[in-house]
């Protein structure tokens, strides 16, 4: 039985609480169709007049005038009807059928009085009574004790349930107040719009309950694999409409902000599935709400904002994962490569150089720190990188790379990045990488100035074909004497890192067979065609 309770003396904007209304409808109707969706009979109780404004197929129960009191309707309804009774007042329209249908099943039994609580304010009109406690409660009414002293005079046979801790998880904050002014009302209706919405810690109460609702979390799979609500199970939004309606209990859709669920919502409730609601300001104010999450021991975690790049995915990300990598340099271009190719999660970082740091570095090698001034640049570089990203294996190689050298460096790699600081490296490098077959990105920068290319062995031309003679040294002026902005690398350097990126990766058009001329002053990018020199004697054929 549900007994609808629409008030004594009180008025609700402007009328008595009976008759006033919402969408063009009484209050009172509003909750007969919870009262009926939880499967119980209306009986709406009511001073004399009220009883006009019932809706149609309720019984009423006129009670008297006197006495005038919170609890007085339930002490008639009891001793009219003679039974356990659901109560609700008519001015609190939105309260959801399932926290009446959680009352009339009387919880664990044996209890005389239930009554809802939320943040310490007791709600003594929506609960479930029992005949033994009429006794209680008219005594309640004579001494105008307050709903607690109720409660503390029935003692072990009354129960207070945290709102919060019901099954079905209605918001407690949108349905344990009164409407009792017009902006009451508009604040209410402001609610309905997001009455498919659950606050993290409502849901937090609710899943801690005796009979938690599902989650289902319609975020993409990356996302997923990174942090999840425990239990929860995985549904992309894709794929919800093609998915069978959860039956039974109450469902909760969960995402990363609350847009997507609301719409997994719903589409689950047009499919039939009743009680859903939406995580509100999703995984994200969960987090923020400081409530637990599995985060998956999954490597892939890390990388999740690339692996939903339709060009790297979880496979692409495993061959980052493999790939031998050889970076020639430590300096203003090698360090957002390396930067760069460990966040992206390259495996095995091998990095050559032969200097040390020194303060004047520190404008343009990102890398390294003061700190670490006087330090090899390769072990610098080695400790920055594992402070980065302790999964990428960093070799360092403090050796000047040479012609003699070159080959064992550039055997077994994926790709080599030459960010060096000299020509006759760079020749050496290009040598050791045609003969290999290994692909080579390179590049170079001076003042505000960048060039790059890539070496595809086999399949356009290499370095020497650009630059087929390497000046004597100390013909062109080194960046000590012709300076160099530190942005300017960081842009070349990020070029470069891209490249050796693609190449691993297998994705997109690399600069083969094109120069690529950076002007960072004017920020202008042009772009070269260049051919395979039939006579180049590196990468001719026939060459020695």
């Amino acid at each position: 039985m549900g007994v609808i309770l629409a008030g004594g003396r009180a008025r609700r904007m402007g009328r008595p609480k009976a008759a006033a209304e919402l969408d063009g409808r009484p209050l009172i109707a509003h909750v007969a169709d919870a009262v009926r969706a939880a499967g119980l009979e209306p009986v709406v109780v009511t001073k004399e007049g009220g009883a006009a404004h019932a809706p149609p197929g309720c019984r009423v129960l006129v009670e008297p005038d006197e006495p005038v009191h919170a609890l007085a309707g339930i002490a008639h309804a009891l001793s009219a009807l003679g039974e356990p009774v659901v109560v609700c007042p008519c001015d609190m329209p939105r309260i959801p059928p399932g926290v009446l249908a959680h009352l009339a099943a009387g919880g664990e039994g044996g209890v005389d009085a239930w009554v809802l609580e939320q943040d310490g304010a007791v709600q003594p009109l929506v609960g479930r009574y029992t005949p033994a406690a009429l006794a209680s409660i008219r005594v309640a009414i004579r001494e105008e004790t307050s709903a607690r002293g109720l409660i503390r005079e029935l003692g072990d046979r009354a129960r207070v349930v945290p709102a919060a801790g019901l099954t079905t998880f209605g918001d407690p904050d949108r349905f344990m107040r009164d409407v009792d002014t017009p902006d009451d009302l508009a604040a209410m209706e402001h609610d309905a719009t997001a009455a498919g919405e659950i606050a993290p810690a409502t849901l937090a109460a609710a899943l801690a309950g005796a009979a938690p609702p599902a989650l289902v979390d319609v975020r993409e799979r990356w996302e997923w694999d990174a942090c999840r609500i425990d239990g929860a199970t995985h549904v992309p939004l894709a794929d919800v409409p093609a998915c069978p309606a959860p039956a039974g209990g109450p469902v909760v859709t969960v995402c990363a902000t609350g847009r997507r669920s609301a719409t997994a919502a719903d589409a689950l409730r047009r499919a039939g599935a009743g009680d859903v609601r939406s995580l509100a300001g999703g995984l994200d104010a969960w987090v923020a709400a400081g409530l637990p999450v599995v985060e998956a021991a999954d490597p892939l975690v890390r990388y999740r904002r690339q692996t939903v790049l339709v060009q790297v995915g979880e496979e692409g990300q495993r061959r980052l994962r493999g790939a031998r990598v050889l970076l020639v340099g430590a300096g203003g271009l090698g360090s957002p490569v390396a930067l760069y190719l460990a966040a992206a999660g390259v495996g095995t970082l091998a990095l050559a150089d032969d200097d040390r740091v020194e303060l004047s570095n520190l404008q343009r090698q990102v890398l390294h720190t003061a700190a670490r001034e006087g330090w090899a640049k390769a072990a610098s570089a080695r400790h920055a990188l594992r402070e980065l990203n302790p999964d990428v294996a960093v070799e360092p190689h403090e050796a000047r790379v040479t012609a003699a050298t070159a080959p064992a460096l550039v055997d077994g790699r994926d790709v080599v990045v030459d960010a060096s600081d000299n020509l006759a490296t760079r020749h050496a490098l290009n040598a050791a990488c045609v003969a290999a077959g290994v692909p080579l990105v390179w590049a170079s920068v001076n003042g505000f100035d960048g060039q790059a290319g890539v070496v595809a062995p086999g399949a356009g031309p290499c370095y020497a074909c650009v630059f087929p003679t390497p000046p004597d040294p100390g013909v062109l002026p080194n960046c000590a004497e012709a300076g160099v902005l530190g942005a300017a690398c960081g842009i070349v350097g990020s070029i470069q890192a891209t490249e050796a990126l693609k190449v691993i990766l297998g994705a997109g058009a690399t600069l083969a067979g094109r120069l690529l001329m950076i002007d960072a002053l004017g920020m202008e990018f042009h772009e070269v065609a260049v051919p395979r020199n039939p006579a180049c004697p590196v990468c001719a054929a026939g060459a020695a």
